[in-house]
């Protein structure tokens, strides 16, 4: 999009009517009026919307496959998780470019698949072996002797293999504590339990009572809290209400729900979304990839960024959400029309939607905040978006021929919503207070007022011992007790490796005792729900 704002400012100043535009431009009141008004400088200007066409390559996904079959055969798939991640993630995009049906889907599908075998096998015969084991079946000396034979056949790394024996011998004595009980756990929970929200609070559905929202000039629309809250307290859960998969994981993760896969099946159109599953292709193409499919390659090639194409699928899921635009023209006016800044966005019950499309129409877009440059160069991107939906898709009816004066005519306008469902900022532990200020300044326009600016709390690495700040010997032994592990999870963390799911209890024990490792308890918790795990042998 560089380029495209370049060549329209050479345009203007070549005609000598930059300065006009941007005082015609500052003069606008609504994001319909800019929309309009930069629809027609594109048309008068001649600035149109390339056409993408990487759509599925033989070529390209032959090409991608043979060099993982050339990596294939020089590591030998030993132990170095990145090479397999590496080895899977060119098998994917082969069959990502591949058409459907064709030879060369076949052919990457097959290579993939030898991988994943090979990859996974030994850990399919443990896990065999432990299900055996627990159902107490009496096939399980047998499986033991053929996972045996099976390691000393595999050309395991000398690493690997004490580590796979070490599985099998905690299966013989599980099976020698198995005879001395009468039954045992065959399932356990690799998730963590979240607990229950005691009491909800009536105008947020999905939040606690200790939760709420206020207004004032200062802080806008904030949260806060009624009454102490104690650890681990839920205090929402909620999904969010659009979501969208990194651009550089779609070979290792599913485009609809995020979950990461090593035999992902691909769109049969576009090559940049992959699946886990049939049902997560068909739940992803009702709800708006039919037509984001069309639009986002166009968008790649023009260098929109990732947060363009998450407002593409949100106003996809707008339009589906109240089955047609008129209806959609008319919630926006009756959003905007609210007097009540705190209840903007609010459905008619008075409660906040947050699975519907009005509790994003309450957010403040910061427009009056916004430079000039910036509010066109937001307008032009809708101004594309808008012409690859028009002409690309069915959105409003039959598609348009790729004419900017036919789409003038026939446009409909959605208020613009900037980004303000990303996360504030850096930790006030690990980032000083001018770095963090300047961000936010920068991002989202206002001064941070919280209690570590306002005191400038100091980083982690400068924080005074418990040992020198603690008078009293009984008080120092307590929390000597409970923070005996910190240092290490701490480390665990900061090297993002989660292998224990037992770290984030003695954490919630500890912040009992100390609140100074609450931010190391947030980091596992991020980590938690967000991480990428390597195959493992």
């Amino acid at each position: 999009m560089e380029k495209v704002l370049d060549a329209l400012n050479a345009k203007l100043s070549a005609a000598n009517k930059l300065k006009d535009i941007i005082t015609k431009y500052k003069a606008l009141q609504t994001d319909e009026e800019r929309i309009i008004f930069t629809l027609n400088c594109m048309l008068e200007y001649d600035i149109i919307p390339e056409i993408c066409d990487e759509m599925k390559d033989a070529k390209k996904s032959e090409k991608e496959r043979e060099i993982a079959n050339q990596l294939y055969i020089k590591m030998l798939l030993r132990t170095d998780s990145s090479i397999y991640v590496k080895i899977l993630k060119l098998y994917t995009e082969s069959i990502s470019y591949a058409p459907n049906p064709s030879i060369e889907l076949a052919l990457a599908y097959a290579n993939r698949s030898v991988v994943l075998l090979k990859l996974l096998l030994a850990k399919l015969y443990v896990r065999k072996l432990e299900c055996l084991v627990a159902l107490q079946h009496p096939d399980t000396n047998n499986t033991i002797k053929e996972t045996e034979c099976l390691f000393k056949e595999m050309s395991l790394d000398i690493i690997i293999v004490p580590k796979l024996n070490e599985k099998i011998l905690s299966q013989y004595s599980k099976m020698e504590i198995s005879n001395k009980t009468s039954k045992m756990s065959i399932t356990e929970s690799s998730q963590f339990s979240l607990p229950e929200i005691k009491t909800y609070n009536v105008e947020f559905r999905s939040a606690s009572d200790a939760a709420g929202v206020k207004y004032n000039e200062k802080y806008d629309r904030h949260d806060i809290t009624s009454r102490n809250i104690d650890a681990a307290e839920l205090l929402v859960t909620e999904k969010p209400y659009i979501s969208l998969l990194t651009f550089q994981n779609r070979h290792t993760h599913c485009s609809n729900c995020l979950e990461v896969c090593w035999a992902l099946i691909p769109c049969d159109h576009c090559i940049y979304a992959m699946y886990c599953s049939e049902e997560c292709k068909t739940s992803e193409w009702e709800k708006y990839h039919d037509m984001k499919c069309a639009v986002v390659p166009h968008m790649l090639k023009m260098d929109f960024s990732k947060l363009d194409v998450l407002n593409l699928r949100l106003a996809i899921k707008n339009v589906k959400e109240v089955t047609n635009i008129p209806d959609l023209r008319e919630e926006l006016k009756e959003v905007d029309n609210c007097n009540d800044p705190r209840t903007k966005g609010f459905s008619k019950n008075g409660t906040f939607p947050s699975e519907k499309y009005r509790s994003i129409l309450g957010l403040a877009t910061n427009t009056e905040k916004c430079s000039v440059y910036d509010l066109f160069r937001r307008s032009l991107d809708s101004c594309f978006i808008l012409y690859y939906l028009a002409t690309c898709t069915n959105m409003f009816g039959t598609p348009l021929k790729k004419n900017l004066s036919e789409l003038i005519t026939n446009s409909n306008v959605f208020s613009e919503v900037c980004g303000i469902f990303s996360s504030y900022g850096p930790y006030y532990a690990l980032a000083t207070k001018g770095l963090r200020q300047m961000k936010l300044l920068k991002q989202f326009y206002f001064e941070c007022d919280c209690i570590a600016c306002r005191e400038n709390w100091p980083l982690y690495p400068y924080l005074m011992s418990y040992k020198n700040i603690v008078k009293k010997e009984e008080h120092r032994h307590k929390i000597h007790q409970a923070l005996r592990k910190f240092t290490k999870y701490f480390n665990i963390l900061t090297e993002v490796n989660i292998m224990d799911r037992y770290i984030g209890e003695d954490l919630l024990k500890m912040i009992k005792v100390l609140r100074d490792v609450v931010e190391t308890t947030k980091r596992f918790y991020d980590l938690n729900g967000a991480r990428f795990n390597k195959p493992e042998l």
